[in-house]
């Protein structure tokens, strides 16, 4: 049942004093929702998502690396600050995250190392993304730990595994995905045929 049907008419000020001074998560997160929105027209806006970096919620700082968009301006040290969220927070989901946003910088291939070494994150999420982002820089390392997880049974795992077969597209591999296609639930099937299509263009 819908309780209620909330609309508000803000301006960019209000959803920064919003966030800026509110204590409450939700109400912070639907301000950001709404800054992500005008970042690209209003400087402030931007400036808010920067600082969402810090949050103490994981989830906020989570959404605020995945929608800011890296201005012109201290570039560096924004992706510093995401390197840092991808080593040492305490969120897998922002780490993930954070791993995601730099495979995705101009820069990417300078944190190949990181790639590599977050591939052994407690979190699967975060090895999954690890290893999908080491293949963007250096595919034939990433080719080389893939053989070594062919046996996880985890969705993040097998789904990174899978994309980088497939973008080897050598018969090579028809053997894996034949494998998890018979041996797998129904939803990483799900996951897999995505993959397996890419592979079998190649």
């Amino acid at each position: 049942a819908v309780l209620c049907e909330k609309t508000e008419n803000k301006t960019a000020d209000n959803y920064i004093f919003q966030y800026t001074n509110t204590p409450l998560y939700t109400q912070r997160y639907e301000a950001l929702i709404k800054l992500a929105e005008l970042q690209k027209t209003n400087p402030s806006a931007k400036k808010c998502l920067i600082n969402a970096l810090h949050d103490n919620a994981y989830h906020i700082r989570e959404f605020a690396i995945r929608k800011l968009e890296i201005p012109k301006a201290d570039t560096a040290k924004i992706y510093a600050t995401i390197e840092t969220l991808a080593r040492k927070d305490k969120s897998s989901w922002v780490r993930k995250a954070a791993i995601e946003k730099l495979s995705n910088s101009p820069k990417d291939s300078s944190y190949t190392s990181l790639f590599e070494n977050s591939i052994g994150d407690s979190s699967y999420e975060v090895a999954g993304a690890s290893l999908k982002a080491l293949n963007e820089v250096n595919s034939a390392k990433a080719l080389q730990v893939a053989k070594q997880f062919e046996n996880e049974k985890d969705n993040n795992i097998v789904t990174a595994v899978a994309d980088i077969y497939a973008k080897q597209g050598d018969s090579l591999y028809q053997s894996y995905f034949s494998d998890r296609l018979h041996n797998s639930s129904e939803l990483s099937k799900y996951y897999l045929f995505y993959y397996y299509a890419n592979y079998l263009t190649r």
